[in-house]
Order: C-alpha cells, then structure tokens, then sequence
C-alpha cells in the first residue's frame, strides 16, 4: 500500500540558497573579468605585452636556436621566400627548404643574376638585364621563355598571371602580359617613357603600370590602368584611365591589394587609386616626422617607420601600420634604430642589425623576435616562414 503525503508545501517560504553554486558561479565570473583584464591590458600595454612575449608565450628566439642551413659563399648563392619555403638559387638549381630546414625539392634554372617575384603558390624568377624567364607554380615549372629585350622588372598576381617590363628594344620599354600557363596576351609599348613597375589585378581584368616622363625639365610620373580583355584586340584603346602625378613626385612602385585596391608609392607619399579616383593614404615628406622607411608589397596594409631622438644618445622607432581597407591603424614601438625593413604578405620584419622584430600587420603585434650575436647580412620572407642570412649560413624561421 503507497502512502500519500498530504503536507502542503509553503510557496511563499524563502528558498535555501546553494551557497557552493553562488560560490562556482562566483569564481567563474572573477575568471572570466581577469581574462578579459589581462587581454586588454595586454592589447593596450606595450611594456606588458613585450614581457608576456618574452616570458609565457616564447616569441623570442636566439642564433643556433633556430634551423641552420651551412651555405658555401664561393659559390654565391642566392635566397628568396615563397608560400612556405625558402629557396636557394645556386649553380643554376633552385633548392627548397621548408620550416625544418629540410630539402624538400629542386629545379633546374639557367639564371646567374636573378630577379625574384611571388605571390602565394607562385613563384617567377627572370635574369636580370637578360631575355630569361621561367614561371613556378607550387614546385613545378609552369613555363618559360626567352624573350627579345632586357628584362628590368616582373611581376605576378596570386592567379599566376604574369607581367614584364623590357628595355633594350627599340622602345624605351616594352610591357609584355602572359597568362598562368605562358600564353602571351598582349604588349604594351612606350616609345618615350620608362616603365618603372607593372602589376595584374587579382581578378585577371586590369593590368596597371607606372611611368616615368623625363623629357622636360619637371619629372613626371604617370600611373595607366588598362582593360585586360581590351587589350587582347587592340592594345592602344585599351587604356581605362590615365592617373598623373604632382610635380617632382617620383612613383617607385605600384600593387594591387585585397579586393583590388591599387596602391602607389611614391618618394614623398602612398596614393590609393579605386575607379581611377585619387586619394591620399600617407604622406612620406612631413618635416615634423623623419620617416626612415615605407612600403606597399603587404596584403592590405601600407607602413611608415618614423625615428624620433628621445635624449642625446636615445632614439627609437615606431612602426606604423595603416590598413588599406578600412584605415585601422596599429603602431608598434622599438627601443632603438631599425637598420633594414622587409615586408610580404602580412608580416613586417625589423632589422636592428643583431635582433629582428617580426610584426604581424593584423593587429601590429609581434610574431617572433629573433636576437643574434653577430652582424645580420639579409632576410627573406613570406607570412609563414622567414630565413635569416649570414655571410656563412641562413637560419630558418617558422612564423
């Protein structure tokens, strides 16, 4: 037989409280709000970030703590940095290294004084101030030629596309476009200025090229955009828009960005140009700052490296990072003189002669920090994998 409680319970009576509940829910929120302090702080606090760099997340690495390749110097090797590996041209072979620093395979090139270009999975390497050019995508090569002219310049958009700048013709230069798999599209041909730089959108519609005319007594410099598929017929009605400089600004060199902004450096400024409109993304010249070094050849950002003399024998600098997209910027502060700057993809490196700065262009935060205990020769890089160069060896880098 079940028996039936009938006591009715009192709804009105105050409820026990869960005093080990209140105490976990408690801890979790104190958690939660130092979490949230510690990441703010560390976002906002240069000194607490960089100790928290050097002693919890282990972003500093030192000379022989990294992957060491042993070069021969006769033999005058030359490196660059792709996608993820790091290459040696040497005797006419290519050779890879990947972030182990292990061989991972090799080509056949017949280049001596190379030019190097890349974006992502494509590499392009020309001999300079001669006719040959081949074209690498991943490890194998896509094509190459033998062309009529001196090359002076290339380039290759991250679809393989590729283009060159000539001279030695009977033209001052010659502009020639090939497609990922080495069908020549078109050329461009300038009979009185020199073309200083070209570049490929990265929907394959717009090639873009700078000049320079010299022929009076103001330089002047001439960015053109042309219509890629127009250009196919009839090369000289396929100018899209013709973008001239201030007086005496000498255009260095241009780049197609994220979402095909093209970007135009300039001795004394940076330029974004979108639908052929001119607008001002930095200015290089201020006589307030001391800008020691600035580039375009990043993803979506342009930086500015400015000194500043804060005592009689301290100076520092600060990197300056805008991104072309939306104009954030990041700035990043170093306690001495940056002797070099690289730039590729999204990572800055800062070169203080014994210790390099790896900074990422996302948030202006430091990748890695590499310190050294002799004088740094060169450094090439991609954002996934650096190598430092000595005079006798490259040390490999995983960023």
């Amino acid at each position: 037989m079940k028996l039936i409680n009938f006591e009715k319970k009192d709804e009105n009576a105050p409820k026990k409280l869960n005093k080990k509940k209140v105490f976990g829910s408690v801890i979790i929120l104190i958690f939660i709000i130092s979490i949230i302090v510690l990441i703010s702080f560390y976002i906002t606090n240069t000194s607490f970030r960089n100790f928290v760099d050097t002693n919890f997340l282990r972003k500093n690495i030192t000379e022989n703590n990294a992957t060491a390749i042993i070069i021969d110097k006769e033999k005058n090797p030359y490196f660059y940095a792709y996608d993820k590996y790091v290459v040696k041209l040497e005797e006419n072979t290519l050779t890879r290294y990947n972030a182990s620093g292990k061989e991972d395979e090799k080509n056949k090139l017949e280049i001596s004084n190379p030019l190097f270009t890349s974006n992502e999975r494509n590499l392009v390497v020309a001999e300079k101030g001669k006719q040959r050019i081949y074209s690498i995508i991943d490890k194998q090569i896509a094509w190459q030629k033998d062309l009529e002219g001196n090359i002076s310049r290339i380039n290759v958009n991250k679809n393989g596309y590729v283009s060159v700048i000539l001279t030695g013709t009977t033209y001052k230069s010659v502009i020639v476009v090939f497609d990922r798999e080495g069908k020549e599209l078109f050329r461009m041909f300038l009979a009185n200025n020199l073309a200083v730089d070209s570049a490929i959108s990265d929907d394959n519609k717009y090639m873009s090229f700078a000049e320079i005319d010299t022929s009076g007594t103001i330089i002047k410099s001439i960015i053109k955009t042309i219509s890629i598929e127009k250009a196919k017929q009839k090369p000289d009605e396929a100018i899209i828009n013709s973008i001239e400089g201030e007086n005496d600004s000498i255009i260095i060199n241009i780049k197609y960005q994220d979402k095909n902004t093209l970007l135009a450096l300039y001795n004394d400024k940076i330029d974004e140009i979108k639908d052929g409109k001119v607008s001002l993304l930095k200015i290089l010249n201020n006589k307030e700052e001391k800008v020691s070094f600035s580039d375009i050849e990043l993803s979506n950002s342009v930086f500015r490296v400015l000194e500043k003399t804060t005592g009689f024998f301290n100076s520092n600098s600060t990197v300056e990072i805008t991104n072309s997209i939306n104009n954030r910027e990041y700035l990043y502060m170093i306690d001495a003189i940056a002797k070099n700057v690289y730039s590729n993809e999204n990572v800055i490196a800062i070169n203080m002669g014994m210790e390099v700065h790896f900074i990422s262009t996302n948030n202006g935060w430091l990748v890695k920090k590499y310190t050294s205990q002799k004088e740094i020769k060169d450094i090439v890089l991609t954002g996934k994998i650096a190598a430092i160069i000595y005079h006798d060896k490259i040390e490999v880098i995983d960023l």
